[in-house]
């Protein structure tokens, strides 16, 4: 499957101009450094990255460790969706393993699981999990359009958030620059800049925050 390369951002220029009827072409660059600024806000707090990217796990660098295990046959991996496992090997034994319901393990996409079959199981222990793997949504063409960002519902869901903020973000800097610190309507008082995100963007914010099993 062909992978096209990725921007960074969660949302564009364009869409938060539009989602927030900013006409003037003076604050785009204000703007694009907030698209930036959201997005990564966006990652943190969802303990996610939504767009494509190659993840690899093998020990060989302080930022590489490998992955824990917790026994059984399912691995949570830190991303998703999954849309390939490029290698997978599982130590003491350092066995490389192959992807098939008639092989080793299979893939639960969307999810982010590898679930081992045929009677493999995982060891418990720290970083014994060895994995090159894809996973997020591709922003071009692919023969799995619908993980296409903004195609499906979850990452229509995430694009919309981060425009829906961003442009929230613009306009309350705006008010501030206009010496507008608060406002009081019907007994009312509003502190602009004071609330972490929008509600209804915390709604779809939580429904996509990873919340890994907690192992007993």
């Amino acid at each position: 499957m062909a992978q096209v390369e990725n921007a960074t951002s969660l949302t564009d220029l364009e869409r938060v101009k539009e989602h927030g009827k900013i006409t003037s072409e003076a604050y785009d660059a204000e703007i694009t450094k907030l698209i930036k600024e959201t997005t990564a806000r966006i990652q943190r707090y969802c303990g996610r990255h939504f767009l494509s990217r190659i993840w690899t796990h093998n020990g060989l660098q302080a930022h590489q460790p490998r992955l824990d295990s917790h026994g059984g046959t399912e691995l949570f991996l830190p991303e998703m969706p999954i849309t390939n496992v490029a290698t997978l090997k599982v130590y003491p034994t350092a066995a490389e393993l192959t992807e098939g319901y008639d092989e080793d393990f299979i893939v639960h996409a969307l999810s982010g699981i590898i679930e081992l079959v045929n009677g493999n199981g995982f060891y418990v222990g720290s970083q014994l999990v060895e994995i090159t793997y894809t996973a997020g949504y591709l922003t071009g063409q692919t023969t799995q359009a619908s993980w296409v960002f903004g195609d499906d519902e979850a990452s229509a869901d995430i694009r919309l958030a981060a425009t829906m903020q961003t442009a929230w973000q613009f306009h309350q800097k705006q008010k501030l620059r206009d010496g507008i610190a608060s406002m009081s309507s019907e007994g009312v008082s509003v502190q602009y800049l004071n609330t972490a995100w929008l509600p209804e963007v915390e709604d779809i914010l939580e429904r996509h925050r990873v919340r890994m099993p907690s192992w007993t």
